[in-house]
């Protein structure tokens, strides 16, 4: 295939997949988005009426990642388990290193808890593990150096000359009366391995993929909106990166309505350099070389211009879902769940305000010209009402539907309850102990937890899972250097270039603060 032909591949391949643009998956991100963030009504209010709207998906998502979030603040929240007895030390200490990579150096807690919360507010939650390689260049000017001084210095830059490329360079700037001026230059390279959080509105895959492992997915893309200047800083041709056109309008539904824009932002910067462009870095198998197997291509592509194009291993994103749809990417979030339970909850609790308002300002009836209108319409309490008859003014009748409501209203939180798997009124310490035996809360809590630890088990199973493999793999491919951390105040060093590959692991992650209290108390028992 020609490298135009693969082009035209890969934009047919990103125009037909699932979550482009404003297909169904997008719009149904803009909606969740929109309830997360309080701005969906249920219904269109009239002016002069209540427009108070409930928050039952942001107010679970909230309450259940205060349950989830607990089970992987581990010393070790994954365990590669060992080939045989001579492995333990080593698959051990790899465990150790890939744990120390993703919590330590990635802020793991953090990137963990977004793609969490995605996955439960937009059904999937995705997280990028890549190799980040950041050249630095130090300069230093040394003044009115000895000759013996000047020689140790140029020694070090003809020592690199030879074939040892230690990033090191000397230059002469000045001699006078035997003394020298040197400019001493020295580069580096370091290599960091990245896990990062990926926003699902920004992440498309191919339409029929069946598995929520995206291994031998043929196609995924991921999207983002880079400048001019940080293309050029990753290494992209100058005069490439110059050509492509900027402008034009975001039109990714999902991504507006994250980042709450009242209106599609405009891409063109004040200079070139600031000039957005959109972006695709895509994981496509295609048999490009005509032998009859599809291998796995990375091709970065922006304006229909490939920028770059070369045969990688693996596809470095993790994925993972709370509710598993069998044989789907896809699977479900609490929004899916929760939606129309907040759509009732926002219905009944403006009838009660109305039905309040109602109570406190009634319409009445009066007989023109025997009534102070100006007295009728100020409802202000214990006003005067003048008139000059004593029927001239009649109460129109008033029903409270004050208890009922209510009872709707706690009919709708048992249903979010057992849908969303946490309680909201069993989140405050008062309501855990108050009228109730510690026993009794705790028969409660776990019987409100099961779902919620079904959800972190699955996330564990998925998300967490294929992360730590992903880690494992680039550390091993990419990193030819030394490791060294700390783990239970000893130093240990790692050198991940030697490490074999590992598919078997074990995920300790999974269980609720409750459940661990449980067990914990049976393991005393039985050890008392």
């Amino acid at each position: 295939m020609t490298k135009d032909q693969i082009r035209q591949a890969v934009c047919k391949q990103i125009e037909d997949a699932e979550g482009y643009e404003t297909d169904e998956l997008a719009r149904l991100r803009e909606h969740a988005l929109d309830y997360y963030y309080n701005r969906a009504s249920a219904a269109p209010h009239s002016p002069g009426r209540s427009s108070l709207q409930s928050s039952d998906v942001a107010d679970m998502v909230e309450a259940v990642i205060a349950q989830i979030m607990p089970a992987y603040e581990m010393d070790s929240v994954v365990e590669f388990e060992p080939l045989n007895e001579e492995d333990i030390d080593q698959a051990r200490l790899e465990s150790d290193t890939v744990n120390y990579v993703v919590m330590q150096l990635n802020n793991g807690h953090y990137e963990l808890q977004q793609a969490t919360r995605d996955a439960l507010l937009l059904r999937n939650g995705v997280i990028k593990v890549y190799l980040e390689e950041k050249e630095s260049v130090e300069v230093m000017h040394y003044s009115n150096l000895t000759v013996i001084e000047y020689g140790q210095i140029m020694a070090g830059a003809t020592q690199s000359l030879r074939g040892v490329d230690n990033g090191y360079t000397a230059e002469e700037t000045a001699e006078s009366d035997g003394f020298y001026d040197v400019r001493v230059t020295t580069k580096s390279t370091d290599r960091k391995v990245c896990c990062q959080a990926v926003d699902p509105a920004n992440f498309m895959w191919e339409r029929d993929h069946d598995s929520i492992y995206l291994d031998d997915i043929r196609f995924c893309a991921e999207r983002s909106l880079p400048t001019r200047s940080e293309l050029i800083e990753q290494g992209y041709s100058k005069r490439l990166v110059n050509s492509l056109n900027a402008g034009g309008n975001d039109t990714q539904i999902d991504s507006l309505a994250r980042n709450q824009h009242s209106q599609r932002r405009n891409w063109r910067g004040s200079t070139p350099a600031e000039d957005i462009i959109e972006l695709h870095e895509c994981y496509f198998r295609l048999d490009a070389d005509g032998d009859g197997i599809a291998e796995l291509l990375k091709v970065v592509i922006a304006d229909k211009t490939i920028l770059d194009l070369e045969e990688v291993q693996y596809i470095p994103y993790a994925s993972g879902t709370p509710f598993l749809q069998p044989h789907r990417f896809n699977g479900l979030g609490l929004f899916d769940k929760l939606r129309y339970v907040q759509d009732a909850k926002t219905a009944t609790l403006r009838q009660l305000i109305d039905n309040q308002n109602h109570a406190n300002n009634s319409r009445v009836g009066v007989v023109d010209g025997m009534v102070n209108i100006d007295d009728v319409v100020n409802s202000r309490p214990g006003g005067v009402v003048r008139m000059n008859a004593p029927d001239a003014l009649v109460p129109f009748p008033f029903t409270d539907i004050g208890a009922s409501a209510q009872n709707t209203l706690n009919y709708l939180d048992k249903i979010r309850s057992e849908r969303g798997g946490a309680s909201l009124d069993l989140q405050s310490a008062e309501l855990q102990i108050a009228g109730e035996t510690a026993h009794g809360v705790e028969r409660q809590m776990s019987a409100k937890e099961q779902l919620a630890a079904m959800v972190t088990r699955t996330l564990a199973e998925t998300l967490i899972r294929k992360t730590y493999q992903l880690v494992h793999t680039a550390l091993r491919l990419y990193v030819p250097d030394n490791l060294t951390f700390r783990v239970n105040d000893k130093f240990q060093d790692a050198n991940p270039s030697e490490w074999q590959a590992r598919d078997r692991l074990c995920v300790k992650a999974g269980l609720s603060m409750a459940e661990r209290m449980r067990k914990r108390t049976a393991l005393e028992t039985v050890i008392g």
